[in-house]
């Protein structure tokens, strides 16, 4: 079912969310492959799934490192009213084993955050170029919210790689 046309007031997400969906037919990301789903915005607000927030983006990303190359990860993306003013939070859906995912899931990084790192101005494909990157490239140092996998990261990167291995190998969604 699709959703009703943007009002004037957010054309602009409703265009980023277009080019969002399109990243399955011509992938515009510098690494990794976003694969559109689905999202609230595709609903009208009586059609909307009960288990469904207001102005959530479902997709897989297909990463490039070793860990993440053979199997896929589901992640939601959720808009606060106040987007782009408020950054995003982003949720895996696929419960993967990282320094900057915290007991609930959630991917924290100072780019997506409300300190003077979030810049308003980063469209949808911003964001996701953001949480390639940060699932990618590990950042144990910059204020990881599981210390446990980051002191792992840091001193014993082998076992870090094999148990994060495990992890994606048990729970990852098939590529396209």
């Amino acid at each position: 079912m699709a959703g009703a046309a943007p009002s004037p007031l957010n054309k602009k997400l409703w265009r980023e969310l277009t080019d969002v969906k399109l990243l399955s037919e011509n992938n515009k990301l510098k690494q990794g492959k976003f694969i559109y789903e689905n999202s609230s915005f595709d609903y009208s607000a009586d059609d909307l799934p009960k288990d469904y927030g207001q102005n959530v983006i479902v997709g897989r990303l297909e990463l490039t490192s070793n860990i993440y190359k053979n199997h896929a990860l589901r992640i939601e993306i959720h808009l606060p009213p106040e987007y782009p003013m408020k950054p995003p939070e982003v949720v895996m859906v696929t419960p993967v084993y990282h320094p900057n995912v915290n007991e609930k899931n959630r991917l924290c990084d100072n780019r997506l955050t409300l300190t003077e790192t979030w810049n308003n101005q980063t469209t949808l494909l911003g964001v996701l170029e953001i949480i390639v990157d940060a699932l990618d490239n590990p950042k144990p140092e910059g204020g990881p919210v599981n210390a446990d996998v980051a002191r792992e990261y840091i001193q014993n990167k082998a076992e870090y790689e094999r148990k994060a291995t495990a992890m994606i190998q048990q729970n990852g969604v098939p590529r396209s």
